[in-house]
């Protein structure tokens, strides 16, 4: 992983370092130029987790106190949030191949669709500093599984400083406290009650934890606390009222390279190979394996399955069955290593065909990886490609990169981290007047949720919509993105395929 070195990216480097981190307040309205609150906003301090000594909110409500979302109002206030304006920023090209037409099951729209947020609210300047609000996140940051979801992290905190330089969120500047699960449920659980009830934040933000996160739920349900946005790994994302995803539904994200290749490369066979660890690897398989589910929605054959376990160091005996089963494509639930060793095996045995697997397997590892590069691999997104173009929102993550993290090499996570943060500020810019005009409490994010419909982020997701007491209303869309000639590619540019309903589990 890139460290960014200099005075002004130490944001940057305690993110990676530290497990807790408190933007400092910036102030609204002040005399200082855009490039001041810029650097002011990188130069954000840090807290180390031994001491935790970041300032509390002067003012938060108790997010202890349930704050039951059947009760809070839905009312959307019009007022416009401060939304980042759109930049400009280099993408890289989409990969040559099919565009992605329409067929009987799956239909592509273009993102950026003028619903649900695709147009930013102009900018209201702050007059006035308010009171910091606290934000939790919580994330597998380390280990075997952090090399994998580790970069929703430095998502997260770019989103936060690129708030607090023009003022912060709502004119109250954000505090940020990220947590390290260490991939350990019991400690899932322990640190989403310490957030709550000890460190008082008012949301959990950009959550990644691909195999614990199930565990972090009933600690949400039981003091009926928001976490929204993150990996969207666990299907879970899609099953709790109190659980706000920012991208579509997490099987067809899994199912989308299957449907992507076939698209593009027109390759209909494939061999899964997936992970025993992780609750999500099984359920992925299985759902391949039946009507209705993954597979089936993508129209491609499953020729054979083998379990694989993340810690194995070599996988010739998978690769070898697939040569035997004439496989076109493997479709790997596997982590960002297992990977990388996958691609390796298969080459030595001397069969070189496309990978396909989860958005979270991409990391800046395999842009220079030789054996990746010899290949093609796939992937399917909650959220849109990083390399997409023509989308204004992604502009303004490449912009803000370029601002206080330019030695960031970012991949897919680090994106659906910012978009996470995204989503936040959406809520938040429905309830604009009100958040000017006090704390900015749960209760008040609640209402501010329930207010999106179909909310796109400026075509970063293909559209969300939250009701009190309901489960999250996502669709079955998903977004193409590859590894392609060492660079990260959309192979069908910025547009949502959609399925015709969220593929079965099995």
């Amino acid at each position: 992983m890139f460290q960014p070195r200099g005075r002004r990216h130490r944001l940057t480097s305690a993110v990676c370092l530290g497990l807790v981190v408190a933007l400092s307040a910036t102030a609204c309205g002040g005399s200082d130029s855009d490039a001041d609150q810029a650097a002011a906003g990188a130069d954000a301090a840090v807290q180390d987790a031994t001491t935790d000594t970041a300032a509390d909110p002067a003012a938060p409500a108790d997010p202890a106190a349930p704050a039951d979302p059947a009760a809070a109002p839905g009312t959307n206030d019009a007022a416009p949030g401060a939304s980042a304006a759109p930049g400009t920023g280099d993408a890289a090209k989409p990969a040559a191949g099919g565009k992605g037409g329409k067929d009987t099951e799956t239909k592509g729209t273009k993102g950026g669709n003028a619903d649900g947020g695709a147009k930013a609210p102009a900018v209201v300047p702050c007059t006035k500093q308010l009171d910091p609000v606290k934000i939790g996140q919580v994330g597998t940051f380390s280990g075997l599984v952090g090399q994998t979801t580790g970069r929703h992290k430095e998502g997260l905190a770019l989103w936060a400083s690129a708030v607090n330089a023009r003022g912060g969120l709502e004119c109250h500047p954000v505090q940020l406290i990220a947590v390290d699960d260490q991939n350990d449920p019991q400690r899932t659980a322990s640190v989403t009650e310490d957030l709550i009830v000890n460190k008082k934040v008012q949301a959990i933000v950009g959550s990644a934890m691909p195999i614990s996160f199930a565990a972090m739920v009933p600690t949400l349900e039981k003091h009926k606390f928001p976490q929204i946005g993150g990996d969207l790994v666990d299907p879970i994302w899609n099953e709790s009222p109190y659980v706000f995803p920012q991208g579509g539904g997490t099987l067809s994200a899994f199912a989308g390279p299957m449907d992507a290749i076939r698209r593009v490369e027109g390759m209909t066979k494939t061999f899964i190979m997936h992970c025993v660890e992780a609750n999500i690897c099984t359920t992925s398989a299985k759902s391949a394996q039946t009507k209705g589910g993954m597979a089936d929605v993508a129209k491609v054959e499953v020729v054979g399955v083998q379990p694989v376990s993340l810690t194995q160091p070599s996988f010739n005996a998978g690769c070898q069955l697939a040569k035997d089963r004439k496989a076109q494509f493997i479709t790997a639930f596997v982590d960002s290593a297992s990977e990388l060793r996958l691609a390796r095996s298969c080459a030595s045995i001397g069969l070189k065909i496309p990978i396909v697997g989860a958005s979270f397997s991409f990391t800046a590892a395999a842009l220079t990886d030789p054996h990746i590069s010899a290949i093609k691999v796939y992937s399917g997104s909650p959220n849109a490609p990083l390399a997409a173009t023509g989308v204004p929102a992604i502009d303004a993550f490449k912009t803000a990169l370029k601002t206080f993290m330019p030695d960031f090499t970012p991949d897919q996570s680090a994106l659906s981290g910012w978009a996470s943060g995204k989503l936040l500020e959406a809520a938040m810019s429905k309830v604009s007047s009100k958040a000017r005009a006090g704390s900015i409490t749960t209760p008040l994010i609640y209402e501010g949720l329930y207010s999106l419909k179909n909310e796109t982020l400026g075509g970063l997701g293909p559209g969300v919509t939250f009701k009190p007491g309901q489960k999250p209303q996502t669709q079955p869309c998903y977004y193409a993105v590859a590894v392609i000639d060492k660079a990260y590619r959309a192979p069908l540019g910025a547009q949502k395929l959609c399925f015709s309903h969220e593929p079965v589990k099995g």
